[in-house]
């Protein structure tokens, strides 16, 4: 008992206020903490889209976004509910199908995809959801996340191209938010290394320049990460429908799958946010973290001795993306060697390295084709990765 109690005095807590604060500060950093679902050409009604649904379902995330192709195969009144409330009407508000109560609140944020908008330009999709502006494109802000969903359809009446109104809005958006991060998601990916659809140039708006954290596409029914100067792309689209082949890498390209189907998690906070493609086996297939330390990726990603040192594209005959990871502030040396033993290039020399993930760019253009060997040293730990440059 305090001693202030036995005097008969009135008794107030020595740390209040502190305590206060701190529960401030925890309610308030749940509040920007933010768990997003992520899911591309899915809505075909079978046991793949089920798996992914289960999936994401298994994240438990605060809402839900699509990368499009809710509604194959042509988007149709008839199958939309089928197609999506069965799978997901739980995230969805209002929601007026046969499938269950759907929620109190709407948590799920899809965008138009070329296979929603065969019937009526898309009507059907605008009939059964509710979502802000126009609703063919539109913006929301969820905790220090802010994400802007385009429509890029050539049907769209604003257009689609980096001069239009839709690029306007988005450029306006932009410049005007003040949240940490900026994610702009779209069907057609702006780059793809798949050899169905590809990349999508009238897509290539300046993103990073008008000051976007990442871009996610989907329609080609794979998973991509690419890093373009800097910036990271992905695709998004093995939601449910039939995966597809990839053709050449394109320069940029770190990641590529297409073995099954999946979902990307995407967890945000004040600090960092992380992307992570998953599929229906539970196995991590990708992991990228903006912001702080990288820590989020660097424990799944760099604790398999395969993923401390990866290069690609590989073949190359270009610039291709090295990852790397460091456990501890250590020496570090990344050079790259000839067939020889040579050192044709040391990429980094650094003998206080902070851990982390880290991507470096090598010009491989002004190299002869031949074969590389990537070398880490790091510490008293050696990883070596073959390197095969081509000719154009």
């Amino acid at each position: 008992m305090s001693t202030l109690r036995r005097q008969g005095r009135r008794y107030r807590p020595a740390n209040k206020l502190p305590l206060a604060i701190l529960l401030f500060c925890l309610n308030a950093s749940i509040v920007w903490a933010q768990k997003i679902a992520a899911i591309g050409d899915y809505g075909v009604n079978d046991i793949n889209e089920a798996s992914v649904a289960t999936l994401v379902k298994s994240f438990n995330p605060d809402f839900v976004i699509t990368i499009g192709d809710n509604n194959y195969p042509f988007g149709a009144a008839e199958t939309i509910d089928q197609n999506i409330g069965q799978y997901y009407q739980e995230y969805i508000y209002p929601y007026n199908g046969i499938y269950g109560n759907g929620d109190t609140v709407n948590r799920f944020y899809p965008i138009l995809g070329n296979h929603d908008v065969l019937t009526q330009n898309g009507q059907p999709y605008l009939d059964y959801f509710t979502l802000p502006g126009n609703e063919r494109y539109y913006h929301i802000i969820k905790g220090d996340v802010h994400l802007f969903a385009l429509n890029s359809n050539p049907s769209e009446p604003d257009d689609i191209d980096s001069n239009s109104v839709q690029a306007q809005w988005l450029k306006d958006r932009l410049a005007a938010s003040t949240a940490k991060w900026k994610i702009v998601y779209l069907h057609h990916a702006p780059y793809s290394s798949c050899s169905n659809h590809g990349s999508t140039p009238v897509m290539q708006w300046p993103f990073q320049q008008w000051g976007a954290s990442a871009v996610i596409g989907a329609d080609d029914h794979t998973y991509e990460r690419l890093m373009v100067n800097g910036f990271p792309y992905f695709v998004n689209g093995l939601g449910g429908c039939c995966p597809y082949e990839f053709g050449d890498p394109l320069m940029g390209s770190v990641v590529r799958y297409s073995a099954d189907f999946g979902a990307m998690l995407i967890d945000a906070n004040r600090d960092s946010i992380t992307f992570k493609f998953i599929n229906i086996s539970n196995e991590l297939i990708d992991c990228f973290t903006l912001g702080g330390k990288n820590a989020s990726c660097f424990e799944v990603v760099c604790e398999v001795g395969e993923s401390h040192l990866q290069v690609a594209p590989n073949p190359v005959n270009g610039n291709p993306t090295i990852q790397y990871c460091v456990f501890e502030k250590t020496p570090i040396l990344l050079s790259i060697y000839n067939s020889n033993g040579e050192v044709i290039e040391t990429l980094v020399d650094n003998n206080d390295h902070d851990p982390g993930q880290y991507l470096i760019k090598f010009n491989a253009s002004n190299i002869a084709a031949g074969i590389y060997f990537c070398e880490l040293r790091y510490g008293n730990v050696k990883y070596t990765k073959r390197l095969v440059v081509v000719a154009d």
